[in-house]
């Protein structure tokens, strides 16, 4: 019978960063490229551009990072009113990817050392939505409940699959904050019924691409759940990485008394597979000052 001593989280780590658009949650990624770690981004947001940059001092670094695109082509409509979706091949070559990642194999054998990055969660939601709008013959209509429902499945079945046991690398899934209250029935002074979200209650949870029904649960399949957020203003602005839950957003961590409540975020996810691990790992050398994300 296996001790608390051998359970895989001592050696891999699935976790999931929310932060606004531009706080820098993907130039935070330099920090692991920087302490060795290898990097395989699933790049549903075309912004890998930003850690180039930020890596090109450091070419074994810069070689530690492997990427894919996926994204899918739209076309302009005849009045030109509207973009439609072309295709939606991003979701389906995303999922063979992970079956075989060019020369790099299956995701499956990949080892602690090893970090796939998913880039962005809430764009990834949007492709298999996509994809099951294709499916349905609706891609070039509003989606339906169905297809919001079904797109939810996709997206849990993948974050299921990369939480397990036999997953032995690192998943670090980028996405933005959705703030969600619930919702009560009020009738009108005309008799109508209206959907009303209760101010009170609302928080922030991760954004998916699917719709609402899948934020407020899909953090139960990381083991952390981190945010980029900014600190300070004007000339003292600066950038860090949270560590515990903050304000009406709900935030954890593996490693409660190991790891600091905030970190910088020039070495922040470095900093914190470091500590969840025991370990005094450090980047190979100051991370720059990150400007964009």
């Amino acid at each position: 019978m296996p001790s608390l001593e051998d359970h895989h989280s001592s050696d891999s780590t699935k976790m999931l960063v929310l932060g606004e658009s531009g706080h820098g949650k993907t130039g935070a990624l330099e920090s692991l490229a920087r302490a060795g770690y290898n990097l395989r981004i699933a790049d549903f947001d075309n912004g890998v551009d930003v850690l180039k940059n930020l890596l090109k001092d450091d070419l074994s670094a810069l070689r530690r990072v492997n990427y894919i695109t996926f994204s899918d082509e739209f076309y302009a409509t005849p009045n030109g009113a509207s973009l439609i979706p072309k295709t939606a091949k991003a979701w389906p070559l995303f999922v063979q990817a992970l079956s075989k990642w060019e020369d790099l194999g299956s995701v499956e054998s990949w080892s602690s050392n090893d970090i796939l990055v998913v880039d962005s969660l809430n764009f990834a939601g949007k492709a298999a939505l996509r994809f099951i709008q294709q499916l349905n013959s609706r891609l070039a209509v509003p989606p339906s409940w169905d297809d919001y429902r079904e797109a939810q499945r996709l997206v849990e079945n993948l974050c299921a699959k990369l939480y397990a046991p036999s997953i032995k690398c690192n998943v670090v899934s980028l996405t933005h904050i959705r703030e969600i209250g619930k919702r009560e029935d009020h009738i009108d002074d005309k008799g109508r019924v209206k959907t009303i979200e209760d101010p009170s209650s609302i928080k922030g949870f991760p954004e998916t691409g699917t719709g609402r029904a899948l934020s407020p649960t899909i953090g139960r399949y990381f083991n952390a759940v981190l945010m980029v957020d900014l600190v300070g203003s004007g000339e003292s602005l600066r950038r860090i990485v949270r560590t515990k839950p903050h304000l009406n957003i709900g935030l954890k961590n593996s490693a409660p008394k190991q790891v600091k409540s905030q970190y910088p975020i020039e070495i922040g996810y470095a900093e914190y597979f470091a500590a969840v691990r025991g370990l005094a790992k450090e980047p190979s050398k100051p991370a720059s000052k990150l400007a964009i994300e």
